[in-house]
């Protein structure tokens, strides 16, 4: 997938590239000249679309279906935007801003569903030219923000929840026992399978990543459970744009099996539950390249996109006794850190989408992994670069094409001696 993005990127490619898993909807991606200028998901568009337009912009909800893009558009949401801008409705900081948020929520699905299911997706890609975009998107710059969003997601032991899930009261009666009254009464009318945990966290006043692990740790003493969404009334056909089998009208607009949220809640105040023996933790996507730390030998992870490069590593480290990980995908780099708590980092300086400075950053902000030595592989060995890593978090770098004998003395520096 990054490697597909990265390609729409360097040919200035314009059109959708769409993404699915199986037999879900897919997501798609807007492309202006090599630049994201739109990203959606086929599921709950129209209630995502009234989110991010938020209460103070009901009446722009409302006159949505009026301006006539949904049938003709697979990128209808956009082009409504982009009509409220010109005509005054909307101020283009707002717009942009939604722009934002709305490929960053995207492409964080998108992240989870790679990194879950440890499929690639199916691609497809159709050429159209978007007219007049309001702003391009660097996918690379938005993906530095994904991942880090992704990589306190899973240090947060979130991996298995989708921000779209909808939470549901199970037992009510412990709750109401863990919580002040005025709380209960609270969840009791919001968690009843019909909000998504972005819309519960917007409704709420609370942080997005704080209420889904209290809410998580809710559901593992058995209180509460989520489930999908409501499926929509109003259906989207797989490039994009609503059914014609179910009109566009202002009606189903408005009550399309996406209540409207309450509005003016104070911030309910949630006490984090435990995790007793008795109620398992909810069984999280299996993660083939997880290496669990069960042994004493110190175990050397490998982040490179070139899988040439990692077998020769691997060689070189097993024969030398260590245990030995590696991936090719850099978005799943911080679940995999965290997971496997490696003794070393051998990391990949140039990658498609987030390069070895991002990411030697991104794992050094995280509480816990900021003491793994991580050294940088490179082909570019200036006093420049290496001023760069430095300031980036890095131990170390070592110059491409690796040598084996440089190879064994960062292990013997950083690991110890291994196990015979």
């Amino acid at each position: 997938m990054l490697s597909q993005v990265q390609a729409a990127a360097e040919a200035q490619f314009n059109g959708n590239l769409y993404l699915s898993w199986g037999e879900a909807p897919p997501w798609g991606l807007t492309f202006r000249h090599g630049r994201l200028a739109w990203a959606w998901a086929s599921n709950h568009r129209l209630r995502r679309w009234r989110r991010l337009l938020g209460p103070e912009h009901r009446d722009v909800v409302a006159q949505s279906p009026r301006l006539g893009f949904a049938s003709t558009t697979p990128v209808w949401e956009y082009e409504t935007l982009r009509a409220l801008v010109s005509t005054g409705q909307l101020g283009r900081g707002a717009a942009l801003e939604l722009m934002r948020q709305n490929m960053t929520e995207i492409l964080f699905e998108i992240v989870q569903g790679l990194c879950t299911t440890g499929a690639a997706p199916q691609l497809r890609s159709q050429t159209f030219k978007l007219e007049q975009p309001l702003k391009f998107f660097s996918p690379s710059e938005l993906f530095v923000d994904v991942a880090q969003a992704w990589g306190n997601w899973c240090q947060a032991q979130l991996q298995a929840y989708s921000p779209m899930a909808a939470p549901c009261l199970y037992q009510p009666e412990k709750l109401k026992a863990l919580v002040s009254e005025a709380s209960y009464q609270n969840l009791h009318q919001l968690l009843q399978g019909q909000y998504a945990l972005r819309e519960l966290a917007a409704v709420m006043n609370q942080n997005l990543l704080s209420l889904s692990q209290t809410l998580a740790s809710y559901e593992r003493r058995c209180l509460i459970r989520f489930q999908p969404l409501p499926e929509p009334l109003i259906r989207e056909n797989c490039t994009g744009s609503l059914s014609s089998a179910s009109p566009f009208s202002t009606n189903t607009f408005s009550a399309s099996n996406s209540p409207a949220l309450p509005t003016g809640s104070n911030r309910v105040s949630l006490p984090l539950a435990g995790s007793p023996a008795s109620c398992p933790t909810p069984s999280h996507a299996s993660n083939p390249l997880a290496v669990r730390a069960s042994s004493q030998v110190p175990l050397v992870l490998c982040i490179d996109d070139s899988e040439i490069i990692c077998q020769r590593l691997g060689k070189i480290v097993t024969a030398a006794g260590y245990r030995y990980a590696s991936l090719c995908n850099p978005l799943m780099a911080l679940q995999q850190v965290l997971e496997t708590q490696p003794s070393l980092i051998f990391l990949d300086l140039i990658m498609p989408i987030i390069g070895g400075h991002e990411l030697c950053g991104q794992i050094r902000r995280v509480s816990g992994l900021g003491k793994i030595p991580i050294v940088v592989l490179t082909s570019n060995d200036g006093l420049v670069e290496r001023v760069r890593l430095k300031v980036a978090g890095s131990d170390g770098f070592l110059a491409k094409p690796i040598c084996d004998d440089a190879i064994l003395k960062v292990l013997a520096r950083y690991c110890g001696a291994a196990a015979a």
